[in-house]
């Protein structure tokens, strides 16, 4: 199975290992050619956006994100 790379639901940016950045330089970085398949993506909400819509600091909210992924793990 391969990996899912998250997208951002409001402004579409895709996570990275480097963070959050645009769909055309995380294809660039993450090497992958054209357009990506639905079945390897998934949604989730960027710092960025999770601070404009929900009024959530992105310094808490990559905390939080930390946190959980520890939790999942």
């Amino acid at each position: 199975m391969k990996k899912l790379i998250s997208i951002c639901a409001w402004c579409h940016s895709v996570k990275t290992a480097k963070g959050w950045m645009s769909q055309k330089k995380a294809l660039r970085v993450l090497q992958i050619r054209g357009k990506l398949a639905p079945t390897e993506t998934t949604h989730g909400i960027c710092p960025s956006c999770a601070s404009k819509a929900l009024g959530i600091d992105p310094q808490t909210f990559k905390n939080h994100c930390k946190v959980e992924a520890r939790r999942v793990a």
